[in-house]
């Protein structure tokens, strides 16, 4: 089931984007969703969740699980059926920050990412890009259109033109393919007193 009010507020979004000439990399998943604790775990909330009538029992499981990765290309369907039309979307973002989802497993998360990219690629007949955050081991995968990475602080961060340079450089010549720097910031931390309030 659909909140149809939430879909239209993502049309809205996409409509603002057409007047303002922005391009939207929407972001289909976040971490949070496959977290069973922690600050942003949201996975208690999940619809996938078997306490709430879905198929999970444990967030890792959804890599796996037919009856999940069946939704989950459903959800696809609809999202590029009502949103596909736009060329203001850059790309699907399947998640955001996948690495810190629970018990991460690469070699897992990448089979499952190359199965829905190439699924996309079958059902959306615009050909956005398709990419993910922010593991850049992802730019390995040639149905990744993309890197779209995440660099936070403090930790060797203190010439943040100078690392983003440098890191944008490696991930340039190691993969050979675009670089989207997607979120970056002095400081991870956004409670208590972060460094940068200093």
């Amino acid at each position: 089931y659909y909140d149809m009010a939430e879909a239209w507020r993502l049309d809205y979004v996409l409509e603002k984007a057409r007047e303002k000439g922005i391009y939207v990399l929407l972001c289909l998943m976040n971490h949070g969703q496959l977290q069973s604790g922690g600050l942003t775990g949201q996975f208690n909330d999940n619809p996938y969740v078997a306490a709430r009538g879905g198929p999970l029992a444990r967030p890792e499981d959804f890599w796996r699980d037919e009856t999940a990765i069946d939704l989950f290309k459903r959800r696809l369907r609809y999202i590029v059926s009502r949103w596909g039309y736009s060329p203001h979307v850059l790309a699907w973002e399947l998640w955001n920050e996948v690495e810190l989802t629970d018990n991460y497993n690469f070699e897992q998360v990448a089979e499952w990412h190359d199965s829905m990219a190439r699924y996309l690629v079958h059902i959306d007949p615009y050909r956005h890009l398709i990419t993910t955050s922010s593991d850049p081991r992802f730019g390995g995968l040639d149905s990744m259109d993309l890197l779209t990475v995440h660099r936070y602080g403090p930790a060797g961060f203190l010439d943040i033109g100078g690392a983003m340079h440098s890191m944008v450089n490696g991930l340039l010549e190691s993969y050979q393919k675009p670089v989207l720097v997607s979120e970056f910031g002095a400081d991870w931390r956004w409670f208590d007193d972060p460094y940068t309030t200093k």
